[in-house]
């Protein structure tokens, strides 16, 4: 068995990064050392060790066949994005014999349990049987996904998953942010936030998911720019169409103000993976001379490479006017200072979509109040609330949809440990 396992290991194509992770790496090794003439007992702990530490440490928790599968989920390679394209083609039959042998000795790999590479271990070493025996375990029952056959008996079943969830780690996670060296990195606890639970801004609700939906159905869409006063809910808003719409195959990567440089190179890792991408960029505001203020209008709408189709940027700010002005700049010498502030202004018009949030009403925000309150099951006299809630909000000397939200917190903690309000 060892032997035909590690033919099969060396014949990997189209999974061909799945033999490159540590935990296969580390079985392999310690298979290949087994089929040895003269196997190396400390090598042997080492590689089976590194294995099981591996397999704690994943979210797994110690489940081989479960972290294979996911590997295999996740994988980015000629076969799965032939599966999860839009338009859905024949896929080549050369291609999928090749992803079923790869899948199948994948499958095969996930069924070798500790208790079976700890026997064969005795076999060689029968006087460390009692030392063989309290090494640890690891488990090797699927829990996840695909059904107990063979893996590579269920490419329809993994065609249809790619389709619906694309590829790479877009088809596990919904929400990203840019790490070091423009690197696309999972936010693996995203915070979703319901559109229901935004009150009021209806209007502004509506214009957002008639955009985004829009994009979704592969239609004109334009980027959009949401303009307000601090805490109305612009980018609580963005995080709900996120919230909303993930299973539509919409994917959102945040960007900073410092990676903008950049955006280029990151819409280039996006243009090809057949989903949907908001480029969330929150409190956006230029320096004057700043160089991303540049780049991103030229991609917004100059550059040479253009948008790619399946991106779109939805950007928040404080600031009516995104570059900050001084006085100074403002009396300058330049000759033609109306075309600098023209161009000033230019950011802002290449957003198809401006989207104003202003600050509620006093009577708005009591109906804020009053909805969260009712939200949360929270079963208080409301004149006492209302009072409470002015009062917090003079304190805080704003009322805004956040405001109302952390009075709400406020006092449902009261309320939990029975406190007075």
């Amino acid at each position: 068995m060892i032997q035909s396992l590690l033919e099969q290991f060396h014949a990997v194509t189209i999974y061909h990064q799945i033999a490159e992770h540590q935990v296969v790496k580390h079985l392999i090794s310690l298979l290949k050392e087994l089929d040895s003439d003269s196997p190396c007992f400390l090598i042997i702990l080492e590689h089976y060790s590194s294995i099981c530490r591996i397999l704690y440490q994943s979210e797994f928790q110690g489940n081989l066949c479960d972290y294979l599968l996911d590997q295999i989920l996740c994988d980015n390679n000629v076969y799965t994005t032939l599966c999860a394209e839009e338009n859905q083609q024949d896929i080549p039959t050369i291609v999928e014999q090749a992803a079923a042998f790869d899948l199948h000795f994948f499958h095969q790999l996930s069924q070798i349990s500790s208790e079976i590479l700890k026997q064969k271990i005795i076999c060689w070493f029968p006087g460390k049987e009692k030392f063989i025996l309290q090494l640890p375990s690891y488990e090797n029952q699927q829990t996840i996904f695909l059904s107990y056959q063979r893996w590579g008996e269920q490419l329809q079943v993994l065609r249809a998953f790619h389709h619906k969830q694309g590829i790479s780690i877009f088809a596990k996670y919904i929400a990203f942010y840019i790490s070091h060296q423009n690197q696309i990195t999972p936010i693996k606890q995203f915070n979703p936030f319901p559109l229901s639970g935004l009150k009021k801004y209806e209007f502004q609700k509506k214009q957002l998911i008639d955009n985004t939906l829009s994009f979704l159905h592969h239609q004109p869409a334009n980027h959009a720019l949401l303009y307000g006063d601090r805490g109305t809910g612009k980018s609580t808003m963005i995080n709900a169409i996120l919230n909303e719409y993930y299973g539509q195959g919409l994917r959102m990567i945040q960007i900073a103000k410092e990676d903008i440089v950049q955006l280029e190179s990151i819409l280039e890792q996006v243009r090809i993976i057949p989903l949907r991408f908001i480029f969330f960029i929150d409190d956006l505001t230029f320096e004057e001379n700043d160089a991303c203020f540049n780049v991103l209008k030229a991609i917004l709408e100059g550059s040479l490479r253009g948008m790619p189709k399946n991106v779109l940027i939805y950007a928040t700010t404080n600031r009516r006017h995104l570059i900050k002005e001084t006085f100074s700049s403002r009396e300058g010498n330049e000759l033609h200072a109306s075309d600098t502030r023209d161009e000033n202004a230019s950011l802002a018009d290449r957003f198809g979509l401006n989207i104003t949030f202003m600050k509620p009403t006093p009577e708005e925000f009591i109906s804020i109040v009053l909805e969260l309150a009712e939200d949360r099951g929270l079963a208080l006299d409301k004149a006492v609330l209302c009072k409470g809630a002015n009062i917090f909000a003079t304190k805080k000397a704003s009322r805004s949809g956040r405001i109302a939200k952390q009075y709400i917190d406020y006092i449902e903690g009261r309320v939990a440990l029975n406190l007075p309000i």
